[in-house]
């Protein structure tokens, strides 16, 4: 019995140590905190132009589904062992230009998740609460420019 329970271990312990090793895995989630307030809004852009960065990943897309009114952002980073979250940082003034367009900060926190799995990811954010205070039309038809919060020269925008 304890050679099953050891060679069950040594098993488990391969198993997780490929996904360490730069596996990839897909997932859909919604760990993602939406924050609308603009003196955190310029302490994230502050923050960015200092050099202070956030938990390192890479901004692939972001769209919006004018049917759901919901805004997709698809993410990779590394990890595999710890949960991962983002906040995305909204300003409070959007300009009253039409259509509405804006830039967001997109932050992570890896929670000192030192795997190596390469992860993709989409973080889904429901835009029908009407935080924005914008009709579904202006939703609908606005421009986002996310900011990797890693990385700011990494910039994605909605089509």
């Amino acid at each position: 019995m304890k050679i099953i329970t050891i060679t069950f271990m040594i098993i488990a312990g391969l198993l997780l140590q490929c996904q360490e090793q730069g596996t990839e895995a897909t997932e859909t989630s919604l760990n993602v905190t939406t924050v609308r307030d603009e003196a955190t809004y310029q302490q994230a852009i502050t923050a960015l132009t200092e050099g202070v960065k956030t938990d390192g990943f890479t901004l692939k897309s972001v769209k919006i589904d004018d049917d759901e009114l919901v805004m997709y952002i698809e993410v990779s980073y590394g990890g595999g062992c710890a949960k991962h979250t983002f906040d995305l940082i909204w300003p409070d003034i959007i300009l009253g230009i039409y259509p509405p367009q804006f830039s967001v900060v997109l932050n992570h926190q890896a929670n000192g998740d030192t795997c190596k799995a390469l992860l993709t990811q989409t973080l889904k954010i429901d835009l029908t609460n009407n935080a924005l205070n914008l009709d579904d039309q202006s939703i609908k038809d606005m421009t986002v420019t996310v900011i990797n919060g890693s990385n700011p020269d990494e910039k994605v925008q909605n089509e």
